[in-house]
């Protein structure tokens, strides 16, 4: 029961993640409408934050691609057994834009608001928290969520390793 409640949560939670919209720019590109200079150097906790929004506006399977340019390894690993598990892609991020960065020694949290086409083509606006911390002198995120409660990926790693442990069983 646990298990498919933590499922349920990080897939969830996937789903928004891995959103994002094929709008025919180029990796490259990212960081060229003003709000993503970051995308080529992340350096703080906003910028990093930045670069995945960039990078998912870009292409909608970054996240999936290579989540540890964003994720702690532990973190990154989580998403990448949600997405062996994803079968549909979620709804399109129209736009984002970040807002509050707030760095507390090595931990900081960033809340960006985003924009995203359901499948029915209505817009939905949402207001998305990031919590991050240095992992070998890099800023990661590590927990992801609402403004009032953000779901720590690396908490479910134990979880889900046993998952996947059995799977191979």
């Amino acid at each position: 029961m646990r298990q498919a409640a933590i499922l349920a949560l990080v897939l969830g939670l996937a789903c928004w993640v891995g959103c994002g919209k094929k709008d025919g720019t180029k990796p490259a590109d990212a960081g060229k409408d003003g709000k993503g200079a970051a995308a080529a150097k992340a350096e703080t906790p906003k910028d990093v934050v930045i670069s995945m929004g960039d990078a998912l506006k870009a292409d909608r399977d970054a996240m999936n691609k290579t989540p540890e340019k964003w994720f702690t390894k532990n973190a990154a690993q989580v998403l990448k057994w949600i997405a062996e598990e994803e079968n549909s892609p979620g709804p399109e991020i129209v736009k984002f834009e970040v807002k509050d960065e707030k760095i507390d020694g090595d931990n900081a949290t960033v809340k960006m608001n985003s924009t995203e086409k359901k499948k029915d083509g209505k817009e939905e606006s949402e207001v998305m928290v990031f919590v991050l911390k240095k992992e070998d002198g890099k800023w990661k995120i590590f927990k992801i969520g609402g403004e009032e409660k953000q779901e720590d990926l690396e908490a479910a790693y134990p979880e889900m390793k046993k998952m996947q442990d059995e799977k191979k069983k």
